[in-house]
Formats: structure tokens, C-alpha cells, sequence
């Protein structure tokens, strides 16, 4: 496969990560690497440190695709368009998604993210993770899109994922086979805190 999925979790989402995402790979032998990562003091601290943790897994698997998913998923099927995205030469691949519950919302999801073996992505994460510096407040998908939005200058070859690939478990555009569904484990753990 020339791709990788890639993770990490913190020592309160080590249960969210072993109900999961850790089954699901397993179940199909999908090539992985998944981290345990020390607790950065918050959840917002945790998640910003999604960039840097992708960053660091392009210069692990230089020669492959990284993709990031999120621990509270479970890949349901093996995600076969990965591989097309490696051989087309995409750079990287998101989910956008129009949320309809009560109001128009469209945004940019990072539950499941596509990059490339290539220069115009680690020009992309390196501004990502420029943004999370500059805006630490803002939720990290936001910064991405910021991000995404700022590198537009360079020749970034991306497509859109399909819903099956980012599939929200409550969404109220949840498909009939989604290849990888989210539980958003958040919801309960920023509860908590």
C-alpha cells in the first residue's frame, strides 16, 4: 500500500483509542502507525499537536501517504482511495461537510486527512502548524483551513473526501457504508473537564 494511517492519543483517550481505532486496523491489517502521546496540559493544547504529529510522520514514511484519522474512529473498510490519491499525485485530501441541524454551517473536517509525499503538502503542514502557533485559541480544523486558504498561491493539487471517508456517526448526512466513521469522543471528554 503507499499509505500509511496514522494516530496518536493521550493517556485519557488510551480506552477511546483500544474501542476504536486500534480494532479496527487490526481487523483489516491496515499499515499503521499509532502513538501514545504524553498529555499536553488540555484538550486544545492535545489537538493542536495534530500538525506537528503529521509532520513528523512525513519524515517517518517519506515515500508514502500519510493519513491522519482521528482515535475515536473505526475504519469500517478498506480505504482503497488512498491509494488513488498517492497514484493521481494528490497533495491532500479533507472532508468538507455542510452541517444542517438548525443552521447552514460549512467546514473543513480533520477527523480524516490525506497528505501526500510531496513538497506542496509539508508546505501546507508547515503552515498549519505556523497557524496553531499564531491562534492557539481556535480549534485546529479552523487553523488548517487557514492554512489552506494561505498556501492557495502554491501549485497545492487537492481534492475534496467523500462523506464515506469522514462519516460523523450522528451526522445528518451519514451514509448507508461509510469506510471510516467518527464517534467524536470530544463531545463527552470536554464534558468532563
Amino acid at each position: 500500500m503507499n499509505y500509511v494511517i496514522t494516530s496518536y492519543f493521550t493517556p485519557s483517550y488510551a480506552h477511546v483509542a483500544d474501542k476504536y481505532l486500534k480494532p479496527s486496523l487490526r481487523e483489516l491489517s491496515v499499515p499503521n502507525h499509532i502513538s501514545l502521546l504524553s498529555d499536553r496540559g488540555n484538550w486544545q493544547s492535545n489537538t493542536l499537536f495534530k500538525a506537528n504529529f503529521i509532520s513528523r510522520m512525513m519524515i517517518k514514511y517519506p515515500e508514502k501517504g500519510i493519513v491522519f484519522v482521528d482515535a475515536d474512529a473505526v475504519i469500517r473498510a478498506e480505504p482503497v482511495l488512498f491509494d488513488q490519491l498517492f497514484i493521481d499525485g494528490i497533495d491532500f485530501a479533507a472532508h468538507r461537510r455542510t452541517w444542517r441541524r438548525g443552521r447552514i454551517k460549512d467546514e473543513m473536517l480533520s477527523g480524516t486527512l490525506y497528505f501526500g509525499p510531496t513538497e506542496a503538502a509539508r508546505i501546507l503542514v508547515n503552515a498549519w502548524i505556523d497557524e496553531n502557533k499564531a491562534h492557539p485559541t481556535k480549534l485546529e480544523q479552523r487553523n488548517l483551513e487557514a492554512a489552506f486558504d494561505a498556501v492557495s498561491e502554491y501549485p497545492l493539487v487537492w481534492k475534496w473526501l467523500p462523506v464515506e471517508y469522514c462519516t460523523v456517526f450522528d451526522g445528518d448526512d451519514r451514509p448507508k457504508n461509510p469506510v471510516i466513521e467518527h464517534f467524536q469522543a470530544s463531545r463527552k471528554m470536554r464534558r468532563k473537564r
